[in-house]
């Protein structure tokens, strides 16, 4: 499945590595949602806008890649990771977050958006789709 390998320590770690990096990559998603409806509604490209960030310190690997490929183009398949599975994946971060009594706010809010993303009938395609109620078109 993949070439790199980072050892997380004891047994579970690598379960909790690989939700909290999903929570960073749609909090991530979440910001760039966020940027590209501010972008839009101030008279920015989303290519210009998208293009300016990948040359500084917000450019990321989902900006690169996931909202590169879908955003700008406003597709979000069935076929790939969904809403659904996104909202499994922060439950089990902010349960996390809430067994270890760390706030997560930032997480929270992107659930609620994920939430109110599957409500509006999106659960089962692609997440970046959440774009869509951030723009208000949900």
């Amino acid at each position: 499945m993949g070439s790199d390998v980072a050892h997380a320590g004891g047994l579970g770690n690598g379960q909790v590595v690989k939700i909290l990096n999903n929570m960073v990559l749609f909090l991530n998603m979440n910001a760039l949602a966020e940027a590209l409806a501010i972008g839009r509604a101030a008279g920015v490209s989303p290519d210009t806008l998208f293009s300016a960030l990948k040359l500084g310190s917000a450019d990321s690997f989902a900006l690169q890649r996931t909202a590169s490929a879908t955003m700008l183009v406003d597709e979000y398949p069935e076929k790939a990771f969904p809403v659904d599975y996104a909202i499994k994946d922060l439950a089990l971060a902010l349960k996390l977050a809430e067994e270890s009594e760390i706030p997560a706010a930032g997480a929270a809010q992107t659930m609620d958006l994920l939430a109110r993303t599957r409500d509006a009938g999106f659960g089962a395609n692609y997440y970046p789709v959440m774009v869509k109620l951030v723009e208000g078109r949900g």
